[in-house]
Order: structure tokens, then C-alpha cells, then sequence
């Protein structure tokens, strides 16, 4: 268990490996914030939100909607505590896409399915 001072040194080396998509690099996702993209479906967003829902019930602190600095991947979820990232997934998006997250080590949270279940791995950790 971390103590505090090396838990927010933990949350900012994560966060600086993220960036606000559409803008320069050295530009940070704000924490704590729900960003919605309105080109997802309503059931996509609402998972995000439950998911957010329960990392703050559980003290972490999390980025939403954040491009990784080393190849410009766009995550819905990266908690700041764990380093976990989470991308939500709906019944009409495709193989390919579910393949390319799992490659790239990201949780995989399927819309309509217990979240607590998907996300245990990231509370194993506290």
C-alpha cells in the first residue's frame, strides 16, 4: 500500500503518459471529469459512467477519453491508480477492434454485462 505522497507520484507518472486528443501532446486530460463522445452510442457512455462510478466509490482516481502519448490510441477509461486501461465495447463493434485493444494489454469492459466482474483485476490491485 502506497501512502499518499507516493500515490500521487504513482496517479502523475501515469497521467503523463496521456494527452488530450485533438491537441499538443503536452496538453493532460483533466482527472475525475466524464468526457462523452457523441459519435458512441448512448449505451457506451452510460457503461463509461458506471464504470467512473464505481473507481471513485473505491478512492482511485481516473482519466476518461485520453490518447496515449506512444501511439496516439485513443482509451475510454485509464485508472490512474492501477495504470489499468479500459476500453468499453458494444455488441456492433467489430473483431478487429476487440483484438487490437487485447493486443495492447487494455481491459476490455462489454456494455450490458456485470461491470464488477469485468473490472475485478483493477481492485485486485489496491
Amino acid at each position: 500500500m502506497l501512502n499518499k505522497r507516493e500515490l500521487a507520484r504513482h496517479r502523475n507518472e501515469v497521467a503523463r503518459n496521456y494527452y488530450l486528443p485533438g491537441c499538443a501532446k503536452t496538453l493532460k486530460r483533466p482527472r475525475q471529469a466524464v468526457y462523452m463522445n457523441p459519435s458512441n452510442l448512448e449505451e457506451h457512455e452510460i457503461t463509461k459512467c458506471r464504470v467512473c462510478y464505481q473507481l471513485l466509490k473505491h478512492g482511485h482516481k481516473y482519466i476518461t477519453e485520453a490518447c496515449r502519448v506512444k501511439d496516439d490510441l485513443r482509451i475510454d477509461i485509464v485508472d490512474l491508480d492501477s495504470g489499468f486501461e479500459l476500453e468499453i465495447v458494444c455488441k456492433h463493434d467489430g473483431p478487429a477492434v476487440i483484438e487490437r485493444y487485447k493486443r495492447e494489454g487494455v481491459i476490455i469492459v462489454y456494455t450490458g454485462q456485470d461491470i464488477l466482474k469485468q473490472i475485478a483485476d483493477v481492485f485486485a490491485h489496491e
